[in-house]
């Protein structure tokens, strides 16, 4: 025959109700379904959104104007508890981080409603903060379109990460913006789009173009 402990019982009910009670206040800005009660489905929901492209990684929100150093600490612990590999590791502290949270969120609210409801915001903020003046407006449409390819294969990847991977793309995109300025610079002085056809016609070696004085300005910018 078992007996109930009536402290343990005591103890599972205080951290159940600690669950509830953040997954309550989680959802009035972040939209979790209905079924969503306990952490570990607070997990799998948002990795789940992330996957589905209707939500970035939380960590982005840090990065919104209307954020401060509370909200960002917030942040960072709600995406500490996202990464949790197993729900079985979780312990005391984790519920004690629970706690804090849901502390900041009944201080925050409005402002979490309005980050992550404008997460775009926080990820334009992102790119300009880590890349600088070195993005165009082109270049920047085209790096959150890859954000998002990226947060949907991985939704746990961290910021360093991504941000390698980013700054990859942006290179690639910079060398293929700078070639179709090249290709337009040709096409007016040859007055053709069909440039290797041009060359070929008239016998001209290809290599012959680099000393042409807007290519070679062109081929500086490209160095940079």
């Amino acid at each position: 025959m078992y007996y109930w402990d009536e402290e343990k019982v005591r103890n599972i009910l205080t951290l159940i109700n600690t669950e509830v009670k953040l997954i309550s206040k989680l959802s009035r800005f972040l939209k979790l379904g209905d079924s969503v009660c306990f952490v570990d489905e607070l997990i799998k929901e948002v990795t789940t959104k992330i996957r589905d492209g209707v939500l970035l990684p939380l960590w982005i929100g840090q990065y919104h104007p209307k954020s401060n150093n509370e909200i960002n600490e917030l942040i960072s612990k709600l995406n500490n508890i996202i990464l949790n590999t197993s729900y079985l590791e979780f312990t005391q502290e984790t519920y004690d981080e629970i706690e804090k949270i849901a502390e900041l969120i009944d201080r925050y609210e409005e402002e979490l409603k309005y980050i992550f409801s404008e997460l775009n915001e926080a990820l334009r903020n992102w790119l300009q903060n880590r890349f600088g003046e070195e993005i165009s407006d082109e270049i920047e449409r085209d790096l959150i379109v890859e954000v998002y390819n990226y947060t949907k294969r991985d939704p746990k990847i961290q910021e360093s990460e991504l941000l390698g991977n980013i700054r990859r793309v942006q290179d690639k995109l910079k060398i293929k913006i700078l070639q179709n300025e090249i290709n337009k610079e040709l096409e007016n002085i040859i007055g053709t789009s069909d440039i290797r056809g041009f060359l070929n016609e008239r016998r001209i070696p290809v290599d012959l173009i680099k000393y042409l004085e807007s290519f070679a300005e062109l081929q500086t910018k490209k160095s940079c």
